[in-house]
């Protein structure tokens, strides 16, 4: 060949130098460098371990409960939504059949005339509701004072929490105070020693005076206002013979009394000359106590 001695042509040919990346390089043990394969990775285990599968459970059951939580949560709100108008009308009527029978009842226990501003009346209102039928105040307005007749609108206007609330609620009122004509005579007890409570009543002898023309004769009575308001009292009473024949009845209208005041006065002490013989041994019953006015 051009170029080439005799010498050198019988010669074997040299293998061209490699390039530098083509060298071959021992294997690394262990990670190999950037340039070289993959590196050496160890087997993921860790779902062979028990606290793998616990922490699985654990997410899983906690995730079911609070998916079931949220559904009951859901159909419980949407059920009180629905009963809310029910309950709250049947509540706002018992209300209304509580009051009616309540100044009824107060009128007829003998403790005045009633009026809703008068705080005598209001006192004795919510505690028989209270200790009687287990209602507080707060409860009793909310049936009383209806702000929302329909379940959407309080919900949208004071959350379903609320409304849940005030639906239980109605639905107690409704219940406590049904059929309240057969069950007021439990407020009754109530009124009827709240009267016994507010005063004193002292009957004395009778008393006879003989002249010669006439004779004068009386019976001593006393009343004590010990309530704590202003009441005016008027007292019954009747003279009954020694055979058991009424002789007559007399009556005490005292002034409006203060608390701790007295009203002294005498009853029979004129109209009774023809029976004096047997009002001498009468026996006087009281008929009748109460309170015509009270401050």
């Amino acid at each position: 060949m051009e170029g080439t001695s005799v010498l050198d042509q019988k010669k074997p040919k040299a293998d061209a130098p490699a390039s530098v990346l083509d060298s071959k390089q021992p294997a690394a043990s262990g990670e190999q460098s950037v340039l070289g394969g993959s590196a050496e990775h160890k087997p993921l285990t860790f779902y062979k371990k028990p606290w793998f599968w616990i922490t699985i459970g654990v997410v899983v059951v906690g995730v079911g409960a609070l998916i079931a939580f949220l559904i009951i949560n859901a159909n419980l709100t949407a059920e009180a939504i629905e009963k809310y108008t029910k309950n709250a009308v049947a509540a706002n009527e018992a209300v209304s059949d509580y009051d009616r029978e309540f100044r009824s009842a107060y009128s007829d226990a003998g403790l005045g005339y009633y009026s809703s501003d008068n705080k005598r009346f209001n006192e004795l209102h919510d505690k028989c509701l209270k200790e009687k039928f287990e209602i507080e105040h707060d409860e009793y307005n909310d049936a009383k004072d209806l702000k929302y007749y329909n379940g959407e609108k309080a919900a949208e206007e004071i959350g379903t929490g609320e409304t849940r609330k005030l639906s239980d609620s109605f639905a107690k009122i409704a219940d406590k105070l049904d059929n309240i004509d057969e069950k007021i005579d439990q407020c009754k007890e109530i009124l009827e020693d709240t009267l016994k409570n507010d005063y004193k009543l002292t009957i004395g002898d009778f008393k006879i005076e003989e002249g010669r023309y006439y004779s004068d004769y009386e019976l001593p009575i006393k009343i004590t206002n010990k309530s704590n308001y202003k009441i005016k009292f008027y007292v019954k009473i009747k003279a009954v013979s020694k055979d058991g024949t009424l002789l007559g009845t007399d009556y005490l209208y005292s002034d409006l009394l203060d608390p701790g005041e007295s009203d002294d006065d005498t009853l029979f002490n004129y109209g009774f000359s023809s029976k004096l013989d047997k009002m001498k041994e009468a026996k006087f019953e009281v008929v009748e106590v109460s309170e015509r006015t009270v401050e």
